[in-house]
């Protein structure tokens, strides 16, 4: 008779907890439930790269799960095969990688605290980068935020009763760790706008309308003398109620003002659009890409486009307007990528705040997304991608359709081995399984290695000219651990981080030089 077959090759279906952000793929449960599939009643083995870590048997309906033992701070790549009574082995599963990551971020450190809006306080600072924020007083949430790749953060408060209140932050990291809270810091909410200031004063007075300061007040006057007061929601705007917010410039329009505004404490810009009245109806979205609010920067090409029609220097860069397209700044981060059991990719990033984002897969467009107040953003493909090499990129575009900011790669490995090559670009690499090789040429700007693993079926290499390192004592020589991570800094302007690694796991073997 006929040999039995062999089974079935199982599956990995899932494993839990899964912590932080659902399907990234790090988690800080370090004792894995995985469930699967395979032929019924046979014998499953699960392996971490190529050690086996663990037997248990699926069920009649050949469903399976299994608990592992506690899991080091590492990125695991498991699989699975599965036995029948005869003894015959199937082929492995796809892999499921996993890194855990229980360590909790340091607390976040308060640089600052200031009241705005008479009852809401701005804390900025620093903590871990790409965590986040969240800011309380006693043990009830009043506002939470997110660091840009460098730690930097900065968090508005919710309405806030007339007293002191006592202020700390806690930093949340991709693995859903806790940090400590931060140092307290009181801030007195009084209730009431800051005092009118006396005395007239002539803010501007270019082109039609002039923007007049009386009395605390700001009144948008035509060429006679009088014209209506600045209102928000029906009363008068008053110096000083919107923190450092403050008027420079207004004309008038078909339907009513518009009226620019700088903050001081930040350099950025903003403009109002208001009725016949004064009162405010919406922000410029030409300028912010929001009609509910959005600021930009001085450099703004939108804003030095808005300069033409106020007749006015704005940004006091010494010219009104410009007289070409903005240039490329590469001013858009990436923070993350991952890619989820479903094939769908998830890319986040940071630019400028309410701007809106293009993504692209090589010269596929794939889309837009806008970016939220604090200039986070995050992309989400339609459908599942292909199990081949996928480079993405990030182009932020202004009001006028002009592209004022380019990312670097995000490169997404297939499930196989790669041979992934950075460019002059901050890079950001998921190798995706299989043994990878990730290479970097001289200037090859500030990269990160998402899932880089150093032992077992997945080894991985990462390869340096040799005009930045030659041998793998130079590259030790500039390697420090910093948190959970290994930067290898060539200098200030080129560096490699590989994420979820420590220091003593690398040797000789995970370096080419060439």
């Amino acid at each position: 008779s006929a040999p039995p077959a062999t089974p079935a090759t199982p599956t990995i279906a899932s494993f839990s907890n899964d912590t932080g952000a659902a399907g990234d793929g790090i988690t800080s449960d370090n004792t894995l439930q995985l469930k699967g599939t395979a032929a019924a009643n046979s014998t499953i083995k699960i392996y971490d790269g190529s050690t086996q870590i663990g037997t248990t048997t699926a069920s009649s309906t050949g469903s399976w799960d299994y608990i592992t033992s506690v899991l080091t701070n590492a990125k695991h790549v498991l699989t699975a095969t599965a036995t029948n009574s005869s003894g015959q082995v199937s082929a492995a599963s796809g892999a499921m990688t996993v890194t855990v990551d229980t360590v909790a971020p340091t607390a976040p450190v308060l640089s600052s605290n200031a009241i705005v809006n008479t009852n809401q306080v701005k804390l900025s600072g620093t903590a871990e980068a790409n965590s986040t924020v969240t800011v309380y007083e006693g043990t009830t949430v009043v506002g939470t935020g997110t660091t840009n790749s460098t730690g930097a953060w900065s968090v508005t408060t919710n309405a806030l009763s007339t007293g002191t209140h006592a202020l700390t932050a806690k930093a949340a990291d991709v693995a859903g760790n806790v940090s400590a809270a931060s140092q307290s810091v009181s801030s007195a909410i009084s209730g009431t706008s800051p005092s009118p200031t006396p005395g007239e004063q002539v803010v501007e007075s270019a082109g039609t309308t002039s923007l007049v300061e009386s009395g605390g007040k700001y009144y948008l006057n035509s060429s006679s003398g009088s014209g209506p007061t600045l209102k928000y929601g029906g009363a008068d705007f008053v110096d000083g109620q919107d923190g450092t917010w403050t008027p420079i410039g207004a004309e008038k329009t078909a339907t009513g003002y518009q009226v620019a505004w700088k903050e001081a404490s930040t350099g950025q810009y903003t403009a109002w659009n208001t009725d016949n009245n004064g009162n405010y109806v919406s922000h410029v979205s030409a300028l912010t890409g929001s009609a509910s609010g959005g600021a930009v920067s001085g450099t703004n090409y939108g804003l030095k486009l808005l300069e033409t029609s106020f007749h006015q220097d704005l940004n006091s860069d010494g010219q009104i307007g410009t007289s070409s397209a903005p240039a490329p700044t590469s001013s858009v981060d990436l923070t993350t990528m991952y890619k989820n059991w479903s094939d769908i990719v998830t890319i986040k990033g940071v630019a400028d705040a309410n701007s809106q984002i293009k993504l692209y897969d090589g010269n596929a467009s794939l889309g837009t997304v806008n970016t939220a107040a604090d200039g986070s953003w995050s992309f989400k493909t339609s459908s599942a991608v292909s199990d081949t090499v996928h480079t993405y990129t990030a182009k932020q575009i202004d009001s006028t359709g002009q592209v004022v900011g380019t990312s670097g790669n995000a490169i997404l490995g297939s499930t196989g081995s790669n041979t992934l090559t950075s460019t002059s670009g901050d890079d950001l690499f998921v190798g995706n399984g299989g043994a990878d090789t990730f290479v970097f040429a001289p200037n090859f700007g500030n990269d990160v290695v998402k899932d880089f693993g150093t032992y077992g079926r997945s080894h991985d290499v990462v390869q340096f000219s040799k005009s930045v390192f030659d041998s793998f004592a130079s590259v030790l020589a500039h390697a420090t651990q910093v948190g959970q991570d290994v930067v290898i800094s060539a200098d200030a302007d080129n560096s490699v981080t590989l994420k979820n690694t420590k220091l003593g796991a690398i040797n000789s073997h995970d370096f080419h030089f060439s």
